[in-house]
């Protein structure tokens, strides 16, 4: 017997309540901010953690990975104008 496990597996986490003003914990969610900015993505303890997307209020975009509330190792910024940058 083969047994496959692939270290890119993601298991879904459920979804974050609807309600903004309780706090996001072991879940996928979406939260916009006073600033009109938005993040779509995996929560962990209120912070960003895990992958997901930020959408600042003027069009840019950062796609990634997060840690602690902060981006983390691999990522792709998307400006406004379609300019990309990744690393």
């Amino acid at each position: 017997m083969v047994l496959l496990v692939s270290s890119t597996a993601s298991f879904a986490l459920p979804n974050c309540s609807s309600d903004q003003t309780k706090r996001y914990h072991n879940c996928f969610g979406t939260y916009t901010f006073a600033n009109e900015d938005i993040y779509t993505g995996d929560w962990k303890d209120g912070k960003k953690n895990g992958h997901g997307t930020y959408t600042f209020a003027n069009g840019d975009k950062y796609v990634g990975d997060w840690k602690s509330g902060k981006r983390n190792e691999q990522g792709t910024f998307i400006w406004n104008d379609g300019d990309t940058y990744s690393g």
